[in-house]
């Protein structure tokens, strides 16, 4: 299956074509098919460019668990960008320095974190814009809205970057890892033919042996494990 696909664009664009009305992603008591998975990360590539953002630039998330972080990873694959996705376990230095050596662009942000980053904001010089993600404040549907869908991709090389992850600073300040196309199919074709049957069937083992409120906690972290 992996020896046609080239880069992470052509992964959503096949289960666009194969199953375009079959659940892709489901959170928060909605679903969005692949097809409408697949417009919307367009949307999202379209606003990046509108914003001025081109190929090897870095957008930031600091946020919870949200369909916007997949969204803007999908993006940033076929625009030529990359997320780097900050872990909201650091301290507000750590924040900062994730995102400063990034060099982000714009910081989407969750409304758990919003404060926080008011408070770094002059902390933060390469970020020209934050955008709320979720609660009553949500900023990402209006930004996403006010793109029309753009196909353009970016001619991605099999080294380029398209997910920049750190570490949790045990050792000193957090250390950046660069995610590449190359890495992240091989990756995908060692777990996809495996990977749900085995989680299933382990979450269910587990689950005998705990109680329904230990239970239910676990399963839905596994679940949520599963979707990321």
């Amino acid at each position: 299956m992996t020896s046609r696909l080239t880069d992470f664009t052509t992964i959503l664009t096949r289960w666009e074509h194969e199953r375009p009305d079959e659940p892709a992603l489901t959170f928060d008591g909605t679903t969005r098919t692949w097809a409408e998975l697949a417009r919307r990360v367009r949307r999202n590539a379209a606003a990046q460019r509108a914003a001025g953002l081109v190929p090897g630039d870095r957008v930031a998330v600091l946020d919870l668990n949200h369909p916007s972080c997949l969204e803007l990873t999908l993006a940033c694959a076929q625009a030529g960008t990359a997320n780097a996705v900050v872990n909201f376990r650091l301290a507000p230095p750590e924040i900062a320095y994730v995102t400063n050596d990034a060099k982000a662009r714009v910081l989407f942000v969750g409304p758990e974190f919003a404060g926080a980053v008011d408070v770094l904001r002059d902390s933060l010089p390469t970020v020209e814009k934050v955008i709320r993600v979720g609660g009553p404040d949500d900023e990402y549907e209006a930004w996403l809205a006010a793109a029309p869908p753009d196909p353009a991709t970016h001619p991605a090389a099999p080294d380029d970057c398209f997910v920049q992850l750190y570490t949790s600073g045990t050792t000193g300040f957090p250390k950046g890892a660069m995610l590449t196309h190359r890495g992240m199919l091989a990756h995908a074709a060692n777990v996809a033919p495996t990977s749900r049957w085995t989680r299933t069937r382990a979450c269910r083992s587990r689950c005998r042996s705990t109680t329904s409120a230990a239970r239910a906690t676990r399963c839905s972290r596994s679940a949520r494990a599963r979707t990321s």
